[in-house]
């Protein structure tokens, strides 16, 4: 699998959820900390009904969008 890194959020013990994006080895994790816990928080807000699942590819598309202006 190679050399990789994680970039974490953690909702807290209320609703004790952890998200992770798997980052390569040449990629820094502080770059996605912001996008990440922006991502989670509309995850979470949007869980009821499973709604998030919906909007998984706009979520995934803001990450890479993300990745290209570092």
């Amino acid at each position: 699998m190679g050399e990789i890194n994680f970039v974490t959020y953690y909702s807290g013990e209320k609703t004790d959820y952890f998200f992770v994006i798997m980052l390569n080895i040449l990629e820094n994790p502080k770059n996605y900390e912001e996008v990440l816990t922006e991502i989670s928080h509309v995850i979470l807000k949007n869980l009821n009904k499973n709604k998030y699942l919906e909007m998984t590819p706009s979520l995934y598309k803001q990450i890479l969008e993300h990745s290209k202006n570092r």
